[in-house]
């Protein structure tokens, strides 16, 4: 997966002109770590379980874990395990954007710490609830 700086215009796909990057990290660049609330990671998960977007053939590995570390990276929620790694989500915003997110997000979130930024988790927490 390659590496955007959370905020930046999303260019790995087709052509959205208001989608806005959130979660696409490696271990190349510092990653934002800090508290999330419960409700935001089980929101989260639910937005990366069900029907992602731009599906790609094969995992994408975590950057972030040790090696050695299973593979696909799997999440758990009250619904039980789920692999992430293969597609994005979308997540409208408030002011006309569209966040555009790797469903390995979840993951980062759950395992590494990563804090994206506040107006992603709200958009996540609008757009569940």
């Amino acid at each position: 997966m390659t590496y955007f700086a959370d905020g930046s215009r999303y260019v790995y796909g087709p052509h959205e002109p208001n989608a806005i990057n959130v979660g696409w990290l490696d271990a190349e660049h510092a990653v934002a770590v800090g508290e999330v609330s419960p409700a935001f990671v089980a929101a989260l998960a639910t937005m990366c379980r069900p029907a992602p977007v731009r599906r790609m053939r094969g995992w994408h590995p975590c950057p972030l874990c040790p090696h050695g570390r299973p593979y696909p990276s799997v999440v758990r929620d009250d619904q039980g395990e789920f692999a992430v790694g293969d597609a994005e989500i979308r997540v409208p915003g408030v002011d006309g954007e569209t966040f555009a997110a790797p469903t390995m997000i979840v993951h980062y979130v759950a395992a590494h710490g990563y804090c994206p930024p506040s107006a992603f988790q709200s958009a996540v927490l609008r757009a569940v609830t």
